[in-house]
């Protein structure tokens, strides 16, 4: 699909559930503000990305790469399927198993460490020094890990030609800290749902 250069519509979005907010009531609260900061599905559909046949798909995972894929250790993935639809069409979904703290792939990169980084865009340092600041004005931050879990990409395509119709990343982080507030020390977690949709795929 990347190689073939072909129009398509792209929203990305996030969400962060209530019920894996596991801090103290001060720091929850903070989250609240947090999360007026993230960008919603609603306001994602109202300025999409539309990209003509010919550009460039750099902002498909994975990001700045003629690959789509970098994976090769099949352990790394926890559950995988592939439903025809009935329709011409099959579904083909992969799960990859949890990762702590992988760094994105470079630009051009042929090989990751990261088997997430082979799939997904994990946060790069500038996505850090933001939940850093987040935090900065209530809380002093210890220390900080990102668990990506249940990362999971869903592809409907053409039984017949082959061809992609739809992508969908989901890619969950739970933010994990250990922080003092009010002089209190507090460790806990935050989940952070990162959705792509890549729809309207054109060749």
């Amino acid at each position: 699909m990347k190689a073939a250069k072909p129009a398509y519509r792209r929203i990305e979005y996030q969400t962060m559930p209530e019920e894996y907010r596991n801090f103290g009531s001060v720091l929850n609260a903070g989250l609240k503000i947090a999360e007026g900061m993230i960008t919603t599905k609603e306001k994602a559909e109202q300025d999409p990305s539309v990209h003509n046949q010919g550009d460039d798909p750099g902002n498909i995972p994975i990001r700045d790469n003629v690959k789509g894929c970098l994976l090769t250790d099949a352990s790394k993935i926890k559950t995988a399927s592939c439903r025809d639809n009935g329709d011409g069409t099959a579904t083909l979904m992969i799960e990859l198993i949890d990762e702590s703290n992988p760094k994105p792939v470079p630009a051009g990169a042929t090989s990751t460490e990261f088997y997430t980084s082979a799939m997904f865009f994990p946060m790069d340092q500038a996505g850090i020094d933001d939940i850093i600041n987040k935090f900065s004005g209530i809380a002093t931050l210890n220390s900080l890990d990102l668990v990506y879990t249940g990362c999971t990409v869903t592809c409907v395509f053409d039984t017949a030609s082959k061809k992609i119709r739809s992508l969908t990343y989901v890619e969950p982080v739970d933010i994990k800290a250990d922080v003092k507030a009010a002089f209190i020390p507090i460790t806990g977690s935050v989940r952070v749902v990162d959705t792509m949709e890549i729809t309207e795929i054109a060749y």
